[in-house]
């Protein structure tokens, strides 16, 4: 049985586009003591998933964490707006309750729309093979931000070093944003998908884009061909467009930091 969520403590790490959690529930006893009991009792000691008890807590477990997350928030706020979640056999320092976790992902869940409400956009900083580089991602970054959208549809525009020699990160990302708003318009006009991150480096950018693959002008690939055609006026390197599905967003999850 899932324990009562309401008697969790959690600690709390802030990211730039998710919360870290480690949560402690007073059933669970400490790993050691369940180790202890089965080195005492052996196959009499009462096992991780017995009801617990007084005399028998259970131990730390980050799927029953999870669920009691998934009850507190609602599953899809949950996955839009947890990443790590661990777990603990004591009360983490400047833990704070539920209905405060709550209070947080709202917050962020709110300071996520811009104001016609539509998603807005974190910035972080990243780093490709050495190469610093700017990344501006849709909040949250989840499916849940674009119901149906199941097709990754990366598109790479290269940089070659002697084409950029004597341009700027500044100066490259001005001339490939007038590519990416001819990328986005297409998708949008075609109500498709959305433009989930957009990552700029020294040596490319790469526009990470989610399409609802039942869309008729997906399905039968003509959208496709479109942005192909439309990336093909990247003109400082090589451009390419290719697509993979999936649904969970697994190719920008490391992204949700």
């Amino acid at each position: 049985m899932t324990p009562d969520p309401a008697l969790c403590r959690i600690g709390v790490t802030a990211g730039h586009t998710v919360l870290n959690v480690q949560v402690w529930h007073p059933n669970w006893g400490s790993v050691a003591t369940a180790a202890m009991r089965r080195s005492l009792f052996g196959a009499d000691a009462p096992a991780q998933d017995a009801p617990a008890t007084q005399d028998a807590p259970d131990v730390p477990d980050v799927a029953t964490a999870a669920r009691m997350l998934d009850d507190v928030l609602g599953a899809d706020r949950a996955a839009a707006w947890l990443g790590r979640v661990s777990v603990t056999d004591h009360s983490p320092e400047g833990a704070v309750s539920v209905d405060e976790l709550r209070r947080r992902v709202d917050g962020m869940a709110a300071a996520a729309l811009d104001p016609d409400g539509r998603p807005a956009r974190g910035v972080l900083r990243v780093e490709r093979d050495g190469t610093q580089g700017v990344a501006r991602v849709v909040l949250p970054l989840s499916p849940v931000v674009a119901p149906g959208c199941d097709l990754h549809v990366p598109v790479t525009l290269g940089t070659h070093p002697l084409a950029a020699s004597d341009l700027t990160m500044a100066q490259i990302e001005d001339l490939a944003a007038g590519v990416q708003d001819a990328l986005v318009a297409t998708v949008e006009e075609n109500g498709a998908g959305v433009l989930a991150v957009a990552e700029t480096t020294e040596s490319q950018v790469t526009l990470h884009f989610y399409l609802d693959s039942t869309a008729p002008t997906v399905a039968d690939r003509s959208l496709l061909n479109t942005l192909r055609t439309v990336a093909s006026a990247w003109d400082l390197g090589d451009a390419a467009v290719t697509d993979e599905p999936d649904p969970a967003w697994t190719a920008v999850q490391d992204f949700r930091v």
